[in-house]
């Protein structure tokens, strides 16, 4: 019998695959949990399209992760840190504090998409990797100012 998985399957399939099954395994087991269906004309169109608006929805998700990217190439965020004597930096700027500042400059990034590799503990410009999507990463300018002090 032929069915199309609904769920991945461990040692059987994964979702949208269309495999020949025991028609007993089939109804007894893959049925009732839901995890597949009969391989019918109709749901096959439905998986079809189903696989149709998730690539879309993809290429969309992308697209916009380019266009951030290429704003972020350009963008230089400042960030204003206390400091002490001959200008060390108290504590160190961490992702935390970068996704902070591109949140109020208009550009909302998880902080776990900032790539930094150790936290930054020195006044000046830095490069940082924004990993937006897969193959999409940007590389942002930070430069690291010291807080006038009072």
């Amino acid at each position: 019998m032929k069915v199309v998985f609904m769920q991945d399957v461990p040692s059987q399939g994964k979702k949208g695959d269309v495999k020949n099954v025991s028609e007993g395994y089939a109804r007894n087991f893959l049925f009732p949990r839901q995890l597949a269906k009969p391989a019918t004309p109709d749901v096959l169109k439905e998986i079809a399209h189903a696989r149709e608006l998730e690539k879309k929805k993809e290429e969309q998700q992308i697209a916009a992760a380019r266009e951030l990217a290429s704003k972020l190439n350009q963008f230089t965020l400042e960030l204003h840190v206390k400091t002490g004597e001959n200008g060390r930096v108290f504590g160190a700027v961490t992702s935390k504090q970068v996704a902070d500042g591109l949140a109020a400059a208009g550009y909302p990034v998880d902080k776990k998409k900032i790539v930094l590799h150790d936290a930054i503990r020195s006044l000046g410009f830095t490069t940082v990797a924004v990993k937006l999507y897969h193959d999409v990463t940007a590389q942002l300018k930070v430069h690291v100012k010291s807080e006038e002090q009072a």
